[in-house]
């Protein structure tokens, strides 16, 4: 989309006449509900293409994908729903302004310009982030102060009949104040999900290399994973594949576990809020309509499981299975398909030498045993992806945390393609690390 119309899309409210903040509410009728704004939302880098359909799902237009974020546009509503409702999203961001800069005093003025009051409680503890790429401005913690104090002075200037409208409501929490700066273009957002949204809200702790939330949501959109096929989680840990999916086989929203910092907005509506919520939360089947099994062979991860499936309530929809992978067939799942998932190791319990031929014994016991099931195998970018030996598997480079790594997807032959008791190293396959 041309600089322009992105720029023509913001609403643009002027700052407030003292003699006319008796109208506020009018004011955000007008300028927050009425009309469409815009968002960014934040993703993983690799999941852009699943983001974008549930944006198209949730009623979202006008929808256009950068890497790691996708900016879309819809009513003050849609706010709500994004927050409540996506799986693959880590955070949304509600867009404000819009402006060319091409010094700093631009960015002070505008700060000014902006009518505060329909975006903020005067009292929020408000925090700073800054994005900038090719420019000239210094976001240092002066230049952080003085952007606050702005805004401070602003609700200063406000009539005393203002303040009094605020007496009795709760201390908000802290708020993000987002300042993207690229080249000359800038953006002034208001994070509207406060913690990322892969906090659902279950997990307290998710032990060894646990896998996020909307990662391992994000994963079961892309590789076609439907509720209505049976789903092994094969080294479950915390459990979160296997939560994620009965989540979305049951069609519980991600979000209703947990709160958001528009709620404590000059715009938020609770009523309205309580509709979506409520409409989220009826929509949920009571059963998932295909088995969901969790295997791990520490008993430790798999009671950690099972107490984040509990908080999640999907305890009744996941069978959590203590057993080593490599005792694991079909007919002891008593599957005769189905989609297999595994987060492989990535060298934090096993050193490199010892990640290569569990590598190769995972592909080989997978082609011998699981032949015409989905598989998926999400392992660090290394030059460990040869040696699973997987034929006509299709690759995805994600990140997370700042750490590239890589998602495996074949559908494997029925045909045996090892014989047995070939493909195991001389280590042999041994327990599941």
């Amino acid at each position: 989309m041309p600089w322009n119309d992105r720029f023509n899309r913001i609403r643009r409210p002027c700052p407030t006449p003292l003699n006319e903040m008796f109208s506020l509410e009018r004011r955000l009728k007008r300028h927050i509900w009425a009309g469409d704004h815009r968002f960014s939302v934040i993703v993983a880098p690799g999941l852009e293409h699943v983001c974008k359909i549930e944006l198209s799902r949730r009623g979202a237009r006008n929808i256009t994908a950068f890497p790691g974020r996708i900016e879309c546009e819809g009513p003050f509503e849609l706010l709500y729903k994004l927050n409540l409702q996506l799986r693959s999203a880590d955070r949304v961001f509600f867009m404000v302004r819009e402006f060319r800069v091409k010094r700093p005093e631009k960015i002070y003025e505008t700060f000014r310009a902006l009518p505060w009051e329909l975006y903020l409680h005067p009292a929020s503890p408000r925090v700073f982030r800054f994005h900038t790429r090719e420019t000239f401005v210094r976001t240092d913690r002066t230049f952080e102060q003085r952007l606050d104090h702005i805004i401070s002075e602003y609700f200063g200037s406000l009539p005393a009949e203002y303040s009094e409208s605020l007496a009795g409501l709760d201390r908000p929490e802290r708020q993000t104040i987002s300042l993207s700066i690229e080249q000359e273009h800038a953006q002034i957002s208001l994070d509207s999900s406060g913690d990322p949204l892969y906090k659902r809200g279950y997990r307290r702790d998710g032990g060894e290399a646990p896998i996020r939330e909307t990662l391992a949501a994000g994963i079961l959109r892309h590789i076609g994973w439907k509720p209505s096929q049976p789903l092994v989680d094969a080294m479950t840990g915390s459990g979160t594949f296997a939560i994620e999916a009965a989540l979305i086989a049951t069609k519980k929203a991600a979000g209703v576990m947990r709160t958001f910092p528009f709620s404590q907005w000059p715009s938020f509506r609770p009523q309205r809020f309580a509709y979506v919520h409520k409409t989220a939360v009826t929509t949920q089947s009571k059963s998932a309509p295909a088995p969901i099994i969790a295997i791990d062979k520490d008993e430790h991860q798999i009671k950690r499981g099972q107490l984040n499936a509990e908080r999640a309530g999907m305890d009744r929809m996941i069978t959590f299975r203590t057993e080593d992978f490599f005792q694991v067939t079909p007919e002891t799942l008593g599957l005769a398909s189905g989609c297999l998932l595994m987060n492989l190791p990535y060298g934090k319990r096993l050193s490199k030498t010892k990640l290569r031929p569990f590598y190769y014994n995972i592909g080989n016991y997978l082609k011998q045993k699981f032949g015409g099931w989905d598989i998926a195998l999400l392992y660090p970018a290394t030059d460990l992806e040869p040696v699973l030996g997987i034929p006509k598997a299709r690759y995805l480079t994600l990140t997370t945390g700042g750490t590239k790594i890589r998602l495996l997807t074949a559908r494997l032959s029925r045909k045996q393609l090892t014989k047995p008791g070939q493909g195991r190293s001389r280590s042999g396959p041994g327990p599941a690390p």
